[in-house]
């Protein structure tokens, strides 16, 4: 399956072909219904253009669900500026431009909701990203949280927020500044060369996590979470699903960053 169509040559260079040997290991399984139509299609820390992700092996899935669903979350970090294989945060800005407009027009009947994330906040990118929802009918761009029937989305840095504060937009004010960094490239190849991210396993309790992020929607989005019975986040790229906490399941889609796993997931329609 061909993704990078109408794409310049370094956003391709950026984007390798599948091949029968990239396309095997995808990773967490993915599951598609039969009745895809009658749901949705949520995945998220997919790190686009970051030379710490496998990105390239999740895309077709992508491709294919967004060509048999009527919407998709991208539920944030699909891009990575930090660590990108770009020059500059300006050079990587432009080329995740090229690539989600490429995506919305491949498929102009399918519905995208972009969910902003800790290592996509980059002001310039969101402030060109927003022009092309003005100018596309088919993507919907969310800062924080995002509400489809009784599903509630959103990216989930709000857990790195101290108890009782809810300036998220402090949080990814920091993020924000933040340029391409070659000591984080580095630390990160370290840290998967020595297999050393299986500790986000150890590091996450699922209940810690999910009691943070209730604390945060009930402080910051008591109104959306009145009417949500399920929660979707990613951000500590460890994958669970129909985890029951305080009346909610919870349910997280993993990262596409090398040594993790990849995992999204369907949710219902409303």
């Amino acid at each position: 399956m061909q993704y990078n169509l109408g794409l310049s040559q370094a956003c391709r260079r950026a984007l390798p072909a599948p091949t029968a040997k990239t396309r095997r290991p995808l990773i967490g399984s993915v599951f598609m219904s039969t009745l895809a139509g009658e749901a949705g299609f949520v995945l998220s820390d997919l790190h686009i253009f970051s030379l710490g992700s496998r990105y390239q092996h999740a895309l077709p899935v992508l491709e294919q669900a967004a060509a048999s669903h009527r919407v998709i979350v991208l539920n944030g970090d699909s891009f990575d500026f930090k660590r990108s294989r770009f020059a500059n945060n300006a050079e990587t800005s432009r080329h995740a431009i090229e690539w989600i407009s490429g995506l919305l027009l491949r498929h102009p009947e399918t519905s995208f909701h972009y969910v902003v994330g800790n290592h996509d906040c980059n002001p310039s990118f969101l402030e060109q990203l927003l022009l092309v929802e003005k100018r596309a009918s088919n993507l919907r761009v969310s800062a924080d949280t995002l509400k489809i029937g009784a599903c509630l989305f959103i990216h989930g840095d709000a857990c790195d927020l101290p108890a009782g504060d809810r300036s998220l937009a402090a949080l990814r004010e920091r993020y924000g500044r933040l340029e391409r960094s070659l000591a984080s490239i580095a630390f990160a190849q370290v840290v998967t060369r020595l297999r050393l991210n299986a500790v986000e396993h150890i590091r996450h309790s699922r209940r810690r996590l999910c009691d943070k992020l209730l604390s945060y929607l009930e402080a910051a989005h008591p109104s959306e979470l009145s009417s949500t019975e399920r929660i979707y986040f990613g951000h500590t790229h460890v994958p669970f699903r129909d985890f029951h906490h305080r009346g909610f399941l919870f349910f997280n889609t993993g990262s596409a960053v090398r040594g993790l796993t990849f995992a999204p997931l369907e949710f219902p329609l409303p």
